[in-house]
């Protein structure tokens, strides 16, 4: 574990949390990620202006961007994005519900420092193998990381993990289309396409068994329909060149 007298995060990386009626678990979790980060490098996007979320953010001393009406998580990534790239080099992303823990942000920070400029993305990759994480999820996520290995070309060991590392100049260089969850696999795969690489770093399982956002059959096949259109649209955009 990290100390906070241990680990200093780069001035030019920022931490982007998309959160969504996440009041509760933001008033555990921000202070937690506070005593690791300064508050100037954490900035919340809260996707719906439904409860005390602001108010939270606030106690903390972190800056908030609103979306007043929910738009999805693709949504609220792409806002911070857009916010955030011109700022910092890296924007590494993570989820709101506590999932993440902040003990693993040294590990992204050395792979970047490893990598090349080359490298566009660095994704969490958790064990699925031994933990609390439910046998559906571990099937799905075994599923589409095998998938979208099979797509980019490149080894995706957890494609479902929100805890990821983005060059900002990458991520600012092209628009993604989707709004929601199956978002984060359309980026892999313009990332990919670009001829930018994506590496892997492991990073802690937890799952708390809290209240989930994803309606799976209903998201399961928005992410179907999302991965094989942008491959097709990868496919016919190298094709007319």
């Amino acid at each position: 574990m990290i100390s906070t007298q241990e680990f200093i995060i780069p001035k030019d990386i920022v931490i982007a949390i998309p959160a969504y009626r996440a009041e509760n678990e933001l008033s555990q979790f921000l202070p937690h990620l506070l005593s690791y980060i300064p508050a100037s490098q954490v900035v919340v996007l809260i996707d719906g202006d439904y409860d005390s979320s602001k108010t939270v953010c606030k106690s903390c001393g972190i800056q908030t961007i609103i979306h007043p009406e929910n738009r999805g998580k693709g949504a609220a990534l792409t806002t911070l994005f857009h916010s955030l790239a011109n700022k910092f080099s890296w924007i590494i992303t993570m989820d709101a519900d506590g999932q993440h823990i902040p003990e693993d942000i040294p590990q992204f920070i050395d792979k970047i420092k490893q990598e090349d400029q080359n490298c566009a993305i660095v994704v969490g990759s958790r064990n699925r193998s031994g933990t609390s994480m439910p046998f559906a999820r571990k099937c799905s996520n075994g599923l589409t990381s095998w998938f979208l290995s099979l797509v980019t070309g490149q080894v995706i060991a957890d494609s479902q993990c929100g805890y990821r590392a983005y060059r900002s100049s990458v991520v600012q260089s092209f628009s993604c289309r989707y709004t929601r969850f199956e978002m984060e696999s359309e980026i892999l795969i313009l990332t990919s396409s670009l001829g930018h690489r994506i590496t892997n770093v492991p990073v802690s399982t937890i799952y708390n068994g809290g209240p989930s956002h994803i309606s799976h059959l209903k998201d399961t096949l928005r992410w179907i329909r999302a991965v094989f259109l942008t491959t097709m649209y990868v496919r016919n955009s190298k094709g007319n060149k």
